[in-house]
């Protein structure tokens, strides 16, 4: 049967999948916003499912549908693109949208690149995807909001209206997913889903491109609406550890405390984790916490050098750091510290002492990546003026180049004089080594085993470490 649109979440590799990835909640929302409105849809995640760019294609045009839409983060433009160069040749008819992180981040930038693309949007596109699906002339186009569109020789930018009441979206519908293909580095029970619990974030770091999406200000779910998704999703779907993707989920206690009491009342036995910042935490909120089924809670420090930090406009301090990771300790929850290696002022001696700060205070995870300047954030900006970059649309040259802690990302890091991008990678190679290969953390590691899943799991981590 005929499905009215295919959304698809593109590989970053064909051919490949990703061992540990989540429910990308943004384009799961919208497919499930035009089921509940009618449409038929077809929700094909790639990074969990594999394929040639043949064998994608294949599967969306067996579909047989009248619209597809792609959502992309920067790293999988070239595919998206590929994909629908690939379905445009075999039926022009088919009308093809992209949304996403990267459209958000560089609005109607793409349509100079392509004619295969028939519309772009930027933004929260839930109610705009089935206006757009429903639209019949250029006068409906121009009420659709966050929608960029070609009118004759011009292209039309649409202003964009944030949902300011988050709870009449329907819950993302996880059946519309291969769900225990999901995994994650630190999960306690499968199968794993995401939930979000707010959108907007006022906070102002150089690096982060959230805000072209979500917007500044912070909107919030309310905490038994956010419930009974996860009691509908533990009881359909069997879910037991739900990862919250707000980026800073401690950001209103109280809102916090209400979750917590909410999953406590109703007896619902789950685990969950969580990002924030080493400034929102306190020993109270965390027992909360912990009494409801937290387990970890991921920190987005950053850098161990205080100057760099404020270069960042992190608004945090190193000092924060140490609080906010023996807090966990203490109230029995664990710590994943994320840290970026080649900031703008950032010598190879600060870089070095971010690696120490991960092995000194207490925590259980650590990403390392270098500082990628994505498009239309402060970095990206500093970076063109300080001739850092060697080509300002630079994620638009396709490369098989992995840079740790992306993929498939060439060209993006800060290619500094006094900082070279190949020492960045050199010390983000030595931060992993020297944080997962210290006999004391294997020690903790092993004593922490419990199953064999946590066996394999493990396992399949220290490879791509490795």
């Amino acid at each position: 049967m005929a499905k009215d649109a295919v959304f698809i979440y593109p590989p970053i590799r064909f051919g490949s999948t990703e061992s540990f990835t989540y429910p990308p909640m943004g384009i799961i929302y919208i497919a499930t916003y035009a089921k509940k409105m009618g449409l038929s849809v077809k929700f094909i995640d790639s990074l969990i499912e594999g394929g040639t760019k043949e064998e994608i294609v294949a599967s969306i045009l067996n579909e047989h549908p009248k619209i597809v839409c792609f959502s992309t983060m920067t790293c999988q433009i070239h595919t998206a693109l590929k994909l629908a160069t690939e379905i445009k040749e075999t039926n022009k008819n088919i009308k093809i949208v992209f949304g996403g992180s990267h459209i958000s981040s560089t609005k109607e930038e793409l349509f100079h690149f392509t004619k295969d693309v028939d519309y772009l949007m930027y933004g929260e596109a839930e109610k705009s995807f089935y206006e757009l699906y429903n639209s019949k002339s250029d006068e409906d186009l121009s009420k659709i909001s966050g929608l960029i569109y070609r009118a004759g020789d011009t292209i039309k930018i649409n202003p964009n209206a944030p949902i300011q009441d988050l709870d009449e979206l329907p819950f993302p519908d996880l059946g519309l997913t291969k769900l225990y293909a999901y995994n994650g580095y630190y999960v306690k029970t499968l199968p794993v889903a995401t939930i979000m619990g707010t959108r907007g974030c006022p906070f102002r770091c150089t690096f982060c491109d959230q805000f072209a999406t979500m917007g500044r200000e912070f909107r919030f779910r309310s905490p038994k609406n956010i419930v009974d998704e996860i009691e509908f999703n533990h009881n359909t779907f069997s879910v037991r550890d739900f990862v919250f993707k707000d980026s800073t989920f401690t950001c209103k206690k109280e809102w916090v405390y209400d979750i917590c009491k909410e999953i406590i009342n109703r007896g619902i036995k789950i685990n969950w984790s969580c990002n924030t910042r080493v400034s929102m935490v306190d020993a109270s909120l965390l027992k909360a916490m912990k009494d409801a089924g937290c387990y970890m809670i991921a920190f987005g420090i950053e850098a161990g050098a205080q100057h760099v930090l404020n270069l960042m406009k992190k608004g945090t301090t190193v000092q924060q750091a140490y609080t906010a990771t023996r807090l966990c300790k203490e109230a029995g929850i664990e710590a994943t510290g994320y840290f970026m290696i080649g900031n703008p002022g950032e010598s190879e001696e600060d870089a070095l002492k971010t690696i120490q700060l991960s092995k000194e205070i207490d925590l259980d995870y650590a990403t390392f990546g270098v500082t990628i300047a994505y498009p239309n954030t402060e970095i990206y900006h500093w970076a063109l003026q300080n001739n850092c970059l060697s080509d300002r649309q630079w994620y638009m040259k396709e490369s098989d180049t992995d840079i740790v802690g992306t993929r498939e990302i060439n060209g993006g890091a800060l290619d500094r004089e006094d900082f070279p991008v190949q020492r960045q990678i050199e010390l983000c190679k030595k931060a992993n080594k020297e944080f997962y290969f210290r006999p004391s953390y294997i020690i903790k590691k092993v004593g922490k085993i419990r199953s064999f899943s946590d066996i394999t799991r493990n396992l399949r981590a220290a490879a791509e470490i490795i």
